[in-house]
């Protein structure tokens, strides 16, 4: 894709869309994806954005567009939206991370989606979404932790994951051990009250 001249009138963020001013009209691009300072030119940026599309220019906050041109344009996507919007979404997924289960985002939810930033994961917040979540993370799981999470590797990834998986068996395992307790006990009780009446 060419390159663009245009003037900022707004600083670029990256994530949201860049404004600027092209041949008299406001306009704004699609969500950015990297924004560069020129060196040699103070002042001026280099944008490029999700759909590839890069501007250059300066930034010129309150520079103002010709009366007769001043709503942007609409944005339409060259593709469906992800639901996952973390920074690492546009990385391809290997096809060997999409095999297996994630037990781990299963069993601890709501830490793991903290940990891998697959905040979806807090939907088993919600009341009536509890029980749904930690099914869709177990199948999903994989694919968003993959997306949302920088990994060096395939090896490493694997590793982090099974380790999330031994933590979580650990956690529901002791869990299950309080519950028997917490009835056995109920049961003496229950049944020691009775001897006494």
């Amino acid at each position: 894709m060419s390159e663009m001249q245009v003037v900022f009138v707004e600083q670029p963020v990256v994530g949201q869309r860049a404004h600027f001013l092209a041949n008299g009209q406001r306009m704004s691009s699609s969500p950015v994806a990297r924004v560069d300072t020129d060196l040699t030119r103070p002042g001026w940026f280099c944008v490029t954005t999700a759909s590839g599309n890069t501007y250059s220019g300066p930034l010129k906050p309150g520079y103002q567009a010709t009366a007769y041109a001043t709503q942007y344009p609409p944005y339409t996507p060259s593709q469906p939206v992800s639901i996952n919007l973390g920074p690492y979404a546009a990385r391809p997924v290997p096809p060997e991370i999409l095999v297996g289960l994630n037990w781990g985002a299963f069993f601890l939810t709501i830490f793991w989606s903290v940990a891998h930033n697959v905040w979806i994961g807090l939907l088993s917040l919600v009341p009536g979404l509890g029980w749904v979540v930690p099914f869709f993370l177990l199948f999903k799981g994989n694919e968003w932790a993959w997306q949302c999470r920088q990994f060096q590797s395939v090896a490493q990834f694997r590793e982090v994951q099974r380790k999330w998986m031994i933590a979580g068996l650990i956690v529901w395992c002791a869990g299950l051990l309080m519950a028997i307790a917490y009835f056995a006990l109920l049961v003496a009780l229950f049944t020691s009250l009775q001897t006494l009446l």
